[in-house]
């Protein structure tokens, strides 16, 4: 955007301009609380006042188009994280227009809507993608769905989750089809300043799609920030779209009875020999997701002797038996997470003869389990830090200094298996910093993708790129994976099981010829 351009919009959104992951999190978050408070309010002359907390501006002053009209036949989308909130508000609404009211929220025993309103037991998310006994749906592949040509007005009250549902609605060009839009925006959740940037990209976005922010009613709750400022809880944003139009092109929706609908673009990949595994932040998400799930269960090597030790479900692992992989006492391996099951820990160290050293930062002192194994009170990390857990301070450290620690910084480890929820991508960024893996012979380890329920805003094709490119790293240090096993803690239902948590097995090749 050009400074002219900056300069003259400035008096719309006099702040969010300047929101950028580099700001410190204090200054992101007064930019754009004051951005929200201050945008322009003047373009609507006429507020119809239905319900407290829900709006309509039905005049502008100056533009009389049919766009801010609501008529019948009506549709409203309301999408609400709440099972047990009443539908005062959406029975009101009825009664005044006449709309068709689809509610998008899991049901209830305890409130069961009117005769006169449709409870979609499902919520309104990114894609079409069923997640244990919980449906999502598009906004774009619900209109297809029931045959809705437009929506005359969404409500969005998902505290916190609204920002991955406008992205959706703004990439599949359904959000031209949307004549109004009522949000409520928990800012109050936001912990960075890059989530601070996200939301302003997408209130901008908003505003170039045709969507006029005519009023903003803040929280009468407080919530301390991380900043340590006392914000509103929330927002309650009221915008009515200016470039309306019920006859906009959806792309990429996907219909609930048909596999998801390739972009035409995106076509050209299936010619190249990358098509598997070309991965980008800028493709769809479920494109981005099918070739990383393609990519992993591909093997790189072969390993013709393998067994799983210890317990054949959650808590067991692979390993490789072939050739000088295969442990052999006085053999040594470092094990991180056990979830209070150390099955895989005696097994290997009972059957092979080896020395088996068990992290668990939740306890309080180190122990010898058995003449094989030990467990010691600290935990792996991409850095050497305490955090809480349960209540006292764990001491956390990179494998570097862990290995520092028992002074085998040289010494050949046979395996290295980590599971500690999450943090496995802070490790293997710290691996590639020096030479730590060198003297590894075979990683097992557990990787999640993020779960597609509890972190909508996560589950996209930026993070499917970050962690690929993570895990061909390993290539780099001469790691080759011979094996992926899913979990199925983490398997959801999107056109196909998958999971977002796999077990992920290596060789390190460079010990064939060191």
């Amino acid at each position: 955007m050009s400074p002219a351009e900056l300069s003259s919009k400035k008096d719309d959104l006099p702040h969010i301009y300047s929101i950028s992951r580099f700001l410190p999190l204090s200054v992101a978050a007064e930019l754009l609380h004051k951005s929200v408070v201050n945008a322009n309010r003047s373009e609507c002359s006429k507020i119809q006042h239905i319900y407290p907390g829900l709006n309509i501006c039905e005049s502008n002053g100056r533009d009389e188009s049919a766009s801010l009209k609501i008529g019948i036949p009506c549709i409203v989308y309301s999408a609400r994280s709440n099972p047990e909130k009443d539908f005062e508000a959406e029975e009101t609404f009825q009664r005044v227009y006449g709309c068709d009211i689809i509610v998008f929220a899991p049901r209830s025993p305890n409130n069961k809507p009117p005769h006169n309103i449709h409870l979609e037991d499902s919520l309104l998310s990114t894609r079409n993608i069923k997640i244990g006994s919980k449906r999502h749906k598009s906004i774009s592949s619900t209109m297809i769905q029931y045959g809705h040509s437009a929506v005359d007005l969404l409500i969005l009250n998902y505290e916190g989750n609204e920002l991955p549902i406008i992205q959706s609605a703004l990439g599949s060009n359904a959000i031209k089809r949307i004549r109004h839009t009522v949000m409520n925006l928990y800012l109050s959740r936001l912990t960075s300043s890059e989530s601070y940037e996200r939301y302003a990209e997408m209130l901008l976005q908003l505003k170039s799609a045709g969507f006029v922010n005519y009023l903003t009613i803040p929280s009468k709750y407080k919530h301390k920030s991380g900043t340590g400022i006392d914000y509103p809880e929330y927002y309650t944003l009221y915008f009515y779209n200016k470039k309306f139009n019920d006859k906009a092109e959806l792309y990429h929706f996907v219909s609930p009875s048909r596999p998801a609908v390739k972009l035409p673009d995106d076509l050209k990949f299936r010619s190249e020999p990358l098509y598997d595994t070309h991965l980008h932040e800028f493709l769809p998400t479920e494109i981005a997701e099918e070739r990383l799930y393609r990519w992993l269960q591909k093997s790189d090597i072969h390993c013709h002797s393998s067994e799983r030790l210890g317990s054949l479900q959650e808590g067991g692992w692979n390993i490789c038996t072939a050739g000088i992989y295969k442990p052999r006492a006085p053999c040594l391996i470092y094990s991180f997470g056990y979830k209070a099951d150390l099955s895989f820990e005696d097994t290997i160290g009972l059957k092979y003869g080896c020395r088996v050293r068990s992290f668990d930062p939740t306890l309080s002192n180190e122990a010898e389990r058995n003449s094989f194994v030990s467990v010691y009170p600290y935990g792996l990390n991409g850095k050497d830090t305490n955090i809480d857990v349960k209540g006292r301070k764990a001491q956390f450290f990179t494998f570097h200094s862990i290995l520092k620690k028992f002074d085998e910084v040289d010494s050949v480890i046979d395996y290295l298996k980590f599971d500690i929820e999450w943090i496995e991508w802070d490790v293997l960024e710290n691996f590639f910093k020096g030479d730590g893996l060198k003297n590894v012979k075979q990683l097992g380890f557990e990787i999640h993708f993020g779960d597609p329920s509890a972190a909508l805003d996560f589950f996209n094709s930026k993070m499917f790129t970050m962690r690929w490119r993570l895990l061909k790293r390993l290539e780099e240090k001469g790691f080759a994976r011979w094996h992926a096993h899913a979990n199925p803690k983490g398997f959801y239902i999107d056109r196909e099981l998958r999971t977002y948590i796999f077990e992920v097995y290596y060789l390190n090749l460079s010990m064939l010829t060191g």
